[in-house]
């Protein structure tokens, strides 16, 4: 028997046991893994048909289904029928919400080509309603302890949490401790708080589709020798459920007794507990707001200054938007590798770009366009820098010797040194590394409306015409590069550096104070 028919015989068999237990997490996940090894386009909608005809799609099962399908097919038309399904699951489970979510996002961000595309999915997902939800859930089992409020509060001690923390190196861990480090150069006390709320225990069996992305354990000793001041690390017992997570860290912070809780990522269930007794500050690892309830949040877009809003839902609290682009730490300047190891010449016109997940990120529209612009540009070589350093399908008409594809290393900064002009794709995420190349005056093209184009502020493209514009003068004369890259050195000074971030950041805690006080006092105070 061929492959073909074999493959038939598994897939069908599958289908088969999941047709008499359809609640059994492991036969999704076994169906999962057979089809993850299908080349056979028709093949695999031929399953994809079966599942979408004959599998229920409501309930436990209707949720099995859709995450599997979404993984499958990239319909983004799943993410919104699974979270739907697990609303109606009842009794709730926390641990189920707290996985969803978590790949939720991770599933919108990779795909997402701007700010305005990534808010309007996680919106369309249900993943705000998601995030009440959870609030409520755990209100029936946290009460509410009395606001506790000073006559004049002061900024003595803060509660620095985060869902996940990871090491340095991982972008929303070292997003948490700039912050945390910030704030002790300013006298501040700060404690750490994660409930590690993206390893639930017992994951890879919450979804129907599994998970291949185990998240890094917490590696941050290093940093906390080095922190300038003694730091105390509250870390979730990872057996645990997460409802037992948050009721336990609920407790460690109450003991700390924080004057305001500093929240750094998207989401967590423990703030809507925090938000009832402490002043709560935001701040997402992307150019958006968090979805927490918050007092205020940092902003790196001027337009959204001083503005109050609700920006996910009108059952969240309204919360205050503070200026704050203060947040990329400027690296020890590398020395430039050799263009000869990488077999280009010393002439070569040689663009970077760096990041996980380029053989996603890389497609569509630019990709196309890159291609071509590279092909009007004969001296332009383009170095992949990232991930398992693979080849992006979308790039696969461009000559092998045009490209070059390097794994990420910690040699990574030595191939930005020698680089000419920083290219971006149109994504979310990435800033750092584009912060990393305006400190070093490097040449810069990122698209506003993203994370990328909040670092290059004034200096981002408005759209693809402009972009390829951009990328033919700058191809063209080294004048303009040199000039370019000076204004790019010069805004990472004035507006990214974190080592300016203090009294920014420190007005910010204090808005967040204010408003918790107005909030919580009585009318007749």
């Amino acid at each position: 028997m061929n492959s073909n028919g074999q493959q038939r015989l598994l897939l069908g068999d599958a289908l088969d046991r999941l047709a008499v237990n359809p609640t059994a997490n492991h036969l999704w996940l076994h169906l999962m893994q057979l089809m993850r090894g299908i080349a056979d386009a028709e093949l695999l909608a031929e399953v994809v048909h079966v599942l979408t005809t004959l599998v229920p799609d409501e309930g436990l099962v209707g949720f099995y289904r859709a995450t599997v399908l979404d993984l499958v097919t990239g319909d983004p038309v799943f993410l919104p029928q699974a979270c739907a399904c697990l609303q109606t699951i009842a009794p709730p489970d926390l641990d189920r919400y707290g996985a969803f979510y978590d790949m939720a996002w991770q599933r919108v961000l990779l795909h997402a080509n701007s700010r305005t595309e990534y808010i309007r999915r996680l919106k369309a997902v249900g993943l705000p309603q998601l995030s009440l939800l959870t609030g409520r859930q755990l209100a029936r089992y946290l009460p509410a302890a009395p606001a506790q409020v000073s006559a004049e509060p002061q900024l003595r001690r803060v509660a620095l949490v985060a869902p996940h923390l990871a090491t340095p190196r991982h972008p929303p861990t070292q997003m948490a401790l700039d912050q945390a480090r910030t704030l002790i150069q300013q006298g501040v006390e700060v404690s750490l708080f994660s409930c590690q709320e993206a390893m639930a225990p017992d994951l890879r069996h919450l979804l129907g589709s599994g998970t291949d992305t185990p998240p890094l354990q917490a590696d941050l000793q290093a940093w906390l020798d080095s922190a300038g001041a003694p730091v105390k690390l509250y870390l979730a017992d990872q057996r645990m459920s997460l409802l037992r997570r948050w009721l336990d860290m609920q407790g460690q912070i109450e003991a700390w007794a924080p004057d305001l809780v500093l929240f750094v990522g998207l989401h967590s269930g423990l703030v809507s507990a925090l938000y009832r007794r402490y002043p709560v500050l935001g701040m997402s690892i992307n150019s958006i707001a968090p979805m927490v309830p918050a007092d205020a949040w940092l902003t790196a877009q001027n337009v959204l200054a001083d503005t109050v809003s609700r920006p996910w839902h009108e059952e969240f609290p309204e919360s205050l938007a503070c200026f704050h682009p203060f947040r990329v730490r400027r690296q020890a300047a590398a020395a430039a590798l050799p263009r000869s190891s990488l077999g280009i010449d010393d002439d070569a016109l040689l663009c970077i770009t760096m990041g996980t997940h380029l053989e996603v990120k890389i497609g569509g529209e630019w990709a196309q366009r890159m291609v071509t612009a590279m092909q009007r540009h004969p001296k332009l070589i383009w170095l992949l820098v990232g991930g398992g350093g693979s080849l992006p399908p979308a790039l696969v008409e461009l000559a092998p010797a045009r490209l070059r594809l390097q794994a990420y290393t910690p040699q990574a900064a030595r191939w930005l040194a020698a680089s000419d002009i920083y290219l971006h794709p149109p994504i979310m995420g990435g800033g750092f590394s584009v912060a990393e190349a305006m400190a070093r005056g490097m040449p810069v093209l990122a698209l506003a409306d993203a994370d990328g184009g909040d670092k290059a502020g004034d200096e981002a493209v408005a759209d693809l015409d402009d972009y390829f514009t951009r990328l033919d003068a700058l191809a063209t004369d080294p004048t303009l590069r040199r000039a370019s890259g000076e204004r790019m050195r010069a805004r990472f000074d004035h507006a990214l550096d974190l080592a300016a971030s203090g009294p920014s950041l420190l007005a910010a805690c204090r808005q967040a104070m204010q408003r918790h006080r107005r909030r919580i006092k009585p009318p007749d105070a």
